[in-house]
Order: C-alpha cells, then sequence, then structure tokens
C-alpha cells in the first residue's frame, strides 16, 4: 500500500508534459480524445501487461524536464506494484471536467481483486493534440473529492 502510495508521490511530482502514444490512438491527432488516450493504457492493464501499460504512460514524459532515471525509476516501480491490487476487473469513467475547450480532468475508478484504484488524468490542448500534464493515482476514495 505504501509503495503505491510513493508511487502517487512520484507520479504527482513528476506532472510534466507528457504526449499521448501514438501506437494505440486513432491515426490522427485530431481524432484522439483525452478518453481514448488514457483508456489504451486501461486497456492493456485489463490484459495484465502493465510493463506495456507502464511503456504507454511513462514514456510520453519529457526526460529534459524530469530525468530520465527519474522515470525509469517510476516506471519500475509501477509494474511492480500493480500486481498487488489483484486482478483488474474493469474500469469506469467517474467524472469528466473541461475547463474550456483546452483542459480537462478525467477521473476514473479501476476496480481490482482486492480494492479501487483511482487515477485522474488531466490533459491539455494548445493546438491540435491532447497531451497529458498530469496522471496520478491512489487508493484512497477521498482523491475523488479532489
Amino acid at each position: 500500500m505504501k509503495r503505491i502510495l510513493a508511487a502517487l508521490l512520484f507520479l504527482a511530482i513528476c506532472s510534466g508534459t507528457a504526449t499521448a502514444g501514438t501506437d494505440t490512438v486513432p491515426s490522427s491527432w485530431q481524432e484522439a480524445t483525452p478518453e481514448g488516450l488514457a483508456e489504451a493504457g486501461f486497456a492493456l492493464m485489463l490484459k495484465g501487461d502493465f510493463v506495456k501499460m507502464a511503456e504507454e504512460w511513462f514514456s510520453r514524459f519529457d526526460p529534459e524536464l524530469i530525468g530520465a532515471d527519474k522515470i525509469d525509476l517510476g516506471k519500475r516501480q509501477f509494474v511492480v506494484q500493480m500486481p498487488m491490487v489483484g486482478e483488474i476487473k474493469r474500469y469506469e469513467l467517474v467524472s469528466r471536467t473541461p475547463y474550456g475547450q483546452s483542459m480537462v480532468k478525467l477521473k476514473y475508478l479501476v476496480v481490482s481483486e482486492k480494492f479501487p484504484l483511482f487515477f485522474t488524468f488531466i490533459y491539455y490542448r494548445p493546438d491540435r493534440e491532447w497531451t497529458a500534464l498530469n496522471i496520478t493515482f491512489s487508493d484512497k476514495y477521498q482523491s475523488l473529492e479532489e
């Protein structure tokens, strides 16, 4: 549990710019939605492929802003910690809060065998493509209220 919270802290610290993956999004960036970008990782999570999921989300952070060693550490910790929650059953979009036309906050509930996880994504679109500004997760239901 403490490791999951440590990963949450790492992700909060590493809230630098991250761009969406091109291998699991629509062929055109203009077609990609924040939900589609987040759910590409969740699809991998449902398959139990935490390594690919970590690559999908973590590889999009800018190593110049965060540091490649911190990104690699975060990926490794995430991959080690996710199996602790047991089998992932499903994910649900809990809320979508737009901030104008160029920013959106998505909150997801991930239903696992042992306990729920709460993921929050903040996406920004300065031009034509959506960029992840922050991705956090927690095992505390209070994070839904933030």
